[in-house]
């Protein structure tokens, strides 16, 4: 329940607070979610836990980023957990149906989000990770696109780097 995650969230604030407390400042990259402060549960915990991190930071001498990315995919994405890509690919893997609810959505691959945050470590002149502007319904296309393609032993056209990188969460997930 958003409850449950909420408390869950705030646990694990308070846990990491205290390690920080016995470590050597140094750089704090927190990988939050654009969620984070919406009206959901959720989102007032992540923001309440940015403002406890930053505040922690702050008196320990750390340097704190919060960077907000936007939906995470890729390899090692959990179905029915952290990403609707590995969901589908897992029902397209078990032949199960799945509902589409075709909105807009932003996406950052895994890699690009940890390039993005090792680099706020090490460069002054850091440019925005980049993301992908689309739809869940427009995603769901090229998964089954690549399912039909795959299953017979081919390797699906791969117009740009996003289908690139899509194409390599397939394959992973596909196990």
């Amino acid at each position: 329940s958003e409850i449950e995650i909420a408390e869950s969230n705030h646990n694990l604030t308070n846990q990491l607070l205290m390690g920080l407390e016995k470590l050597t400042p140094g750089f704090f990259v927190h990988a939050n979610s654009i969620h984070s402060g919406n009206n959901s549960a959720f989102g007032q915990s992540k923001a309440e836990m940015s403002q406890k991190i930053r505040q922690k930071c702050e008196e320990l001498g750390w340097k704190y980023f919060d960077v907000k990315f936007p939906n995470i995919f890729g390899e090692r994405a959990r179905p029915l957990h952290n990403s609707f890509i590995a969901t589908v690919i897992a029902s397209l893997q078990k032949n199960e149906g799945y509902e589409v609810l075709d909105n807009p959505i932003e996406l950052v691959s895994a890699h690009e989000a940890a390039k993005y945050l090792l680099d706020l470590c090490t460069n002054e002149g850091v440019k925005d990770f980049k993301s992908e502007k689309t739809t869940v319904g427009e995603v769901i296309k090229i998964l089954e696109l690549f399912h039909a393609t795959y299953r017979n032993d081919f390797i699906p056209e791969l117009a740009d780097l996003f289908r690139l990188k899509l194409f390599n969460a397939y394959r992973f997930n596909m196990g």
